[in-house]
């Protein structure tokens, strides 16, 4: 019986954000991954893999030229102001859609970012939540709902090796990542995780974890990605 209710309402959800998206110029789409669902906006390929169709002059399908195209400006969103803008905005508008069918009873949407492998160096997706919360306050783009900055309440407490270099394993996150305790959560929000690339989604995984593990629920707490990493030699 409560599988058949939570099958129902999965139904339901992906209904509902059907419709929002007819109105919506978001390509926002679910990545089952193996431990949780994320939501993203773009697909990636790796940088090695965009020089060996540079190098092999290699035809691509048109889906995969597209994919090309928005992974240029995927990189430039680490540096252009341009590519931040963007971004931010194509963010802003999945955003709004999951707070519409996730949130539609809280007070308001926090924005946490995902922790960089590295110590102390702010996430990639700072910015992007800097710029939405302000869009709030000044009632840009029709946000109706507000919008809380908490890019740095998950923290890692030691370096680990980058994921670029294969290791994607729970454990190096789970033993890296925590909520900051001298932080706290307003009442009665939604939650979403942001990250500009997800591949295997474990990293998301162990963020949702800790944020439910703080006290938050888990079907208030939604990651949402820029992109997600494809396998292109399965798309070719």
């Amino acid at each position: 019986e409560k599988n058949r209710k939570t099958e129902h309402k999965k139904r339901e959800v992906k209904k509902r954000i059907k419709e929002l998206l007819q109105n919506s110029s978001s390509n926002l789409k679910i990545y089952h991954a193996k431990c949780t669902d994320v939501f993203f906006i773009y697909d990636y390929i790796k940088s090695e893999v965009r020089k060996d169709y540079k190098k092999n002059n290699t035809r691509l399908s048109s889906k995969m030229d597209e994919i090309v195209k928005i992974d240029g400006k995927i990189i430039g969103y680490k540096y252009d102001g341009f590519h931040i803008e963007f971004f931010s905005e194509k963010l802003l508008e999945s955003i709004k859609i999951i707070s519409a069918v996730y949130f539609r009873d809280k007070d308001g949407v926090v924005l946490v970012a995902v922790p960089p492998s590295e110590m102390g160096k702010d996430p990639q997706t700072k910015i992007s939540i800097e710029k939405i919360e302000e869009w709030s306050n000044e009632g840009k783009y029709g946000i109706d709902f507000k919008v809380y900055d908490k890019s740095k309440f998950l923290i890692r407490t030691h370096d680990v090796e980058s994921s670029k270099t294969g290791n994607r394993s729970i454990a190096k996150h789970e033993n890296s990542i925590e909520c900051d305790k001298k932080d706290t959560m307003p009442s009665n929000i939604g939650v979403i995780i942001l990250d500009d690339v997800t591949t295997s989604g474990n990293t998301m995984y162990v963020c949702k974890n800790k944020l439910i593990e703080y006290g938050l629920d888990e079907e208030n707490v939604i990651p949402l990605a820029i992109a997600r990493t494809l396998n292109p030699y399965n798309e070719i």
